[in-house]
């Protein structure tokens, strides 16, 4: 399976999700987190971007500002949704990783008939998200560096927002593949072997995970989602056979 076949994990988990009642006891506790978060981050983005537009928009008079300051607001304006995005998803995913994992755990016992350990607990739960937020928060860094030299070279700077996109995509398919490979015992170099044994499929599930977290109300559900399609993934490219 390639690129669609990601999209279609992910869309595989959301039904999962509306179907199996057996699975939604566990999803409780993240939907109730994802809410909270989501309107909190999203609630400080809409009082805070007008004045922030106005501080960092370059002003001046011509034709030369008019079009700078078009290409800073478009620029600006995809930065502020992406940290707000990054916002949303560090604090939803480090909040609920212990449930997600619980959940990552029943849905592979659901669809293999294995009997799976249930989750490592709250606190090493946290901890692994927390590194693998470490991993994160460098590459980040050096992304917003780029945007900014990159917001000031017209048409250029119309590549920034492809660049998070395809990032973003990574990044979520490895925040979410990575509940089912810990569990595994998996280290990080291993974990990025086993994304590159697929590579597009877990690119288009993870692009599919990033740009449905941008849509408001809908990226509530989203994480449950990828948490079911990213373990139907890992047990899918392991060759073992699905029951669903």
């Amino acid at each position: 399976m390639g690129f669609f076949g990601g999209i279609i994990d992910l869309l595989s988990g959301a039904d999962v999700i509306i179907r199996n009642k057996a699975l939604r006891p566990y999803l409780l506790a993240p939907l109730l987190i994802n809410i909270a978060v989501y309107a909190l981050v999203i609630g400080l983005g809409v009082y805070f971007f007008a004045d922030l537009v106005e501080l960092f928009i370059p002003t001046g008079e011509g034709f030369y500002y008019s079009l700078l300051r078009f290409f800073a607001w478009i620029v600006f304006s995809v930065t502020l949704l992406v940290i707000v995005f990054f916002s949303f998803f560090a604090i939803a995913c480090l909040i609920a990783s212990p449930f997600n994992e619980l959940l990552s755990a029943k849905y592979e016992e659901f669809i293999t008939g294995v009997k799976i350990d249930e989750g490592f607990g709250i606190a090493v739960g946290v901890w692994q998200e927390c590194k693998r937020l470490l991993i994160y928060l460098p590459i980040i860094c050096l992304l917003l560096i780029l945007t900014l030299v990159f917001s000031f070279i017209p048409f250029l700077n119309l590549a920034v927002p492809v660049i998070w996109v395809v990032f973003g995509g990574l990044m979520a398919a490895f925040e979410f593949v990575s509940y089912p490979l810990d569990r595994r015992g998996m280290g990080l170099g291993e974990k990025f072997a086993f994304i590159r044994r697929s590579f597009m499929r877990h690119e288009g599930f993870g692009i599919a995970v990033y740009l449905a977290m941008l849509v408001p109300l809908l990226n509530i559900m989203v994480i449950p989602s990828a948490v079911i399609g990213a373990t139907r993934i890992v047990v899918s490219v392991e060759g073992k056979v699905l029951k669903q």
